[in-house]
């Protein structure tokens, strides 16, 4: 769908303007020159090296941790759908101050789900690989 509004706006560009001979061929090599552009180019090449290993660093001593949190927010998640049930409910039963004891039932239910799967969090996990990047202490947690 962009490629076609974008061959749209081309075609509108070339037809209004004369055809193609209103395009201009770009001058970035000589604005710049070839020493300019290559040393951008070789300083992407360092920059993402380092943001690769530094990624790597990251995932390999934080597995856990985020899968702790990765679990702990989907669980909430599922706690806030029941959250939303218990607060249909409510309504549909005419309950007193039904919107005290919706954030209430709300703040209990997501709170004890992602409680819940925070701590057992270490139980959703199969056991350690065999391979040698991963010791056993540092898949336990």
């Amino acid at each position: 769908m962009t490629l076609a509004g974008l061959a749209l706006v081309a075609d509108a560009f070339i037809s209004t303007n004369g055809g193609a001979q209103s395009l201009h061929s770009p001058t970035l090599l000589t604005t710049f020159g070839w020493a300019y552009l290559g040393a951008g180019v070789l300083l992407t090449v360092a920059v993402a090296t380092v943001v690769a290993w530094l990624h790597q660093f990251i995932v390999h001593r934080f597995t856990f941790m985020l899968f702790r949190v990765y679990a702990t927010l989907i669980v909430a998640g599922i706690g806030s759908v029941f959250g939303w049930s218990l607060s249909w409910w409510m309504i549909s039963r005419g309950f007193a101050h039904v919107w005290v004891w919706s954030v209430l039932g709300m703040a209990i239910l997501v709170g004890g789900f992602g409680a819940a799967a925070y701590s057992g969090a270490r139980s959703l996990r199969g056991e350690a690989p065999s391979s040698v990047w991963v010791s056993q202490e540092e898949f336990t947690g």
